[in-house]
């Protein structure tokens, strides 16, 4: 038992460092501190991660900080004692009633499935250790190096001699790594960090649930988050989930939370600042987050735009502006990035087609061939259970719902990622079977939020149609 605990605790405690800090950042924002407090958890503990281990990075780049536990602690008091002089407002906010009313036993059926889903991966990340290619030969070993070197710069980086499995990967989640090792000065680097990446599946299903009962009602959110946390992809299965070591659960949650956060009909300053981090924490953690963030931007700008149009008093011109901070802050940050990657010399990675007259001749070529490979993995059962026999159905018979507000955005930004997924595929010299294999359930962890979303639009629009006499909710 005190093996289990001291293996726990120092995962737990740099958790509840980040949400702490997160928590003085939204206190600047109106719309996270209305929230409920559990949702406004869940967006804390992600603003914090990306703060204190985004800013240690900034740091170390620009100027050469080292390290330690007091540049991380440091990191995470300052927007602490801010928000205590903004004022926290952690009271509880008035709830407002949503499109349908909450069962109270589908509410207990998800709270209770998701919390022994979570218990089961807290137990495993107790009794065994890091197993997966990538989270070992990746995100594992750039935390070693960075720990061992003490700054973002690590000299092996730099060393074209020294084997690294993806040199430029972006390096926010190993930099959390060092965070939870510094602080508090451990030495099991396979098992203690799990412990906050599995946070982020209970952290993800308060986001779906935050953007599906906005869209949909409480009824479809509880569903949507009691599916989620049956499906196996997200949990044990697949190589992504919440047991594991590998960055795509927090590129998912990270991606997701900024899309949710931005996609407001009023949204302040300091809210547009807070979703910019969001989508820049997305940038820093996977190659894949840049395009994805770009996608999400633009698909909140394309939902605020027909926002505007359908307001009065709200120009469609007026409505997207709102997003210009989020948007200068990701592109300075993309451009960060990007710089810093580019100075790491580039060996043993994947090759890409960079012609784009190629690039879309070999897309279009390929998208046929990948309906076949994709459904094998979204048809295997211990993967995704049953969940993809009965979607289609569903997101047919709901469409319906996909034109309540806010749900554009959130759909465009499914549709877009999806599309980035197909000019991937199209652009590599991988076999394109074995590559599916490797990372579809990845991706589809990596836009979780989004789809969910989409999902419970169009459940909660057949729940509707149904309680009203009517067998379809084609409209």
């Amino acid at each position: 038992m005190i093996s289990s605990l001291s293996l726990l605790l120092p995962g737990l405690g740099a958790s509840a460092i980040f949400v702490a800090c997160g928590l003085g950042i939204s206190a600047f924002s109106r719309a996270l501190k209305a929230r409920p407090l559990a949702i406004r958890l869940a967006f804390a503990y992600l603003l914090g991660m990306a703060w204190v281990s985004g800013g240690m990075f900034l740091a170390g780049h620009f100027l050469d900080v080292r390290f330690s536990r007091t540049s991380f602690l440091v990191l995470a008091i300052v927007p602490f004692v801010a928000g205590l002089r903004k004022g926290l407002g952690l009271s509880r906010p008035v709830s407002r009633p949503g499109p349908t009313r909450p069962r109270k036993a589908l509410a207990f059926a998800a709270l209770a499935v998701a919390g022994l889903v979570f218990f089961g991966i807290l137990c495993d990340v107790v009794a065994t250790v890091q197993s997966g290619w990538d989270s070992k030969m990746i995100w594992l070993t750039q935390a070693r190096y960075l720990r061992a070197s003490g700054k973002v710069h690590a000299p092996v980086f730099y060393d074209e001699k020294a084997y690294l499995a993806a040199p430029r990967y972006p390096i926010l989640m190993p930099i959390v790594n060092v965070a939870v090792q510094e602080i508090f000065d451990t030495k099991d680097d396979e098992r203690i960090p799990r412990v906050v990446y599995a946070l982020f599946l209970p952290v993800l299903l308060a986001l779906v649930f935050d953007g599906a009962a906005r869209r949909a009602g409480r009824d479809a959110a509880w569903c949507a988050v009691l599916t989620l946390a049956l499906i196996p992809n997200f949990s044990f299965v697949s190589d992504g989930s919440a047991s594991t070591g590998y960055s795509d659960l927090p590129l998912g949650a990270f991606l997701g939370a900024g899309a949710l956060v931005l996609d407001r009909r009023r949204l302040d300053f300091p809210t547009a600042l807070a979703g910019g981090l969001l989508l820049g924490a997305a940038v820093f953690t996977k190659t894949e987050g840049a395009p994805l963030a770009a996608i999400a931007i633009a698909a909140i700008a394309f939902g605020q735009w027909r926002r505007g149009g359908a307001s009065k008093g709200s120009s469609s011109l007026r409505q997207a502006s709102r997003l210009i901070p989020a948007l200068a802050l990701l592109f300075v940050l993309i451009v960060t990035r990007q710089g810093w990657s580019r100075a790491i010399p580039d060996r043993y990675s994947a090759p890409f087609v960079e012609d784009p007259g190629r690039l879309l001749r070999q897309t279009i070529e390929r998208i046929p061939k990948l309906v076949l490979p994709i459904w094998r993995e979204l048809e295997d059962a211990p993967t995704w259970g049953h969940f993809w026999w009965s979607a289609p159905l569903i997101f047919a018979a709901g469409a319906r719902g996909w034109r309540a507000r806010g749900m554009r955005s959130q759909l465009a930004l499914t549709i877009g990622a999806l599309g980035f997924y197909a000019v991937a595929y199209g652009g590599t010299y991988w076999i394109l079977e074995h590559l599916i294999h490797s990372t579809w359930n990845r991706f589809m962890i990596q836009m979780s939020v989004p789809l969910f979303c989409v999902f419970a639009g169009a459940l909660g629009a057949t729940l509707r149609a149904l309680r009203a006499g009517r067998g379809s909710a084609w409209g």
